[in-house]
């Protein structure tokens, strides 16, 4: 049980590790197009999101026997999606990654990447992000609903302050 929170965190953060690589990538190609410039903005949303997944994850990873619960199968679904997704662009960036290893080199124009993608790939791209936004929120709430549903939160009470039993009487009110 243990090892599939485990795998699931690692996922995350392979994930997490891609979005931020293309993010970085993204911000330093100059002159690109406002579809890219636009990735970048549900790239962000997209690893704040991953972020809480990864807390989440952490949390439950951290219960011991009795409360422990396995993560939701779609969160597992979702992060695979996600990270069949960004495919695409980790391969762009693979394939460019030569030209930033001169440490003075900080861009790289939009004309050596524009065979990369077109302007309606990158729309599709867009879109597939948008949606995985969405999955992962949802699947992100599946989660911790089932973990609240599991384990509910249970007043303990305060010996300070017992229970009283009211008198019984009589007469009706």
């Amino acid at each position: 049980l243990a090892a599939s929170i485990t795998a699931f965190l690692s996922l995350t953060i392979h994930v997490v590790e891609s979005v931020d690589k293309i993010r970085t990538f993204v911000e330093n190609v100059k002159d690109a197009p406002t579809e890219l410039r636009r990735i970048m903005e549900t790239l962000g949303r997209l690893g704040l999101l991953l972020q809480k997944v990864r807390k989440t994850l952490e949390r439950q990873c951290e219960q011991k026997a009795p409360l422990f619960l396995r993560p939701s199968s779609l969160l597992g679904a979702v992060l695979k999606d996600i990270d069949r997704h960004l495919q695409p662009l980790r391969a762009v960036l693979e394939k460019h990654k030569a030209l930033f290893q001169d440490p003075g080199r900080r861009t790289i124009t939009w004309s050596k990447t524009s065979l990369a993608f077109s302007s309606k790939a990158i729309a599709g791209i867009e879109e597939r992000m948008h949606q995985d936004v969405t999955l992962l929120g949802t699947a992100l709430m599946a989660n911790s609903t089932s973990i609240q549903y599991v384990h509910p939160v249970r007043l303990i009470p305060d010996p300070a302050f017992p229970r009283h039993r009211l008198p019984v009487n009589d007469a009706v009110y």
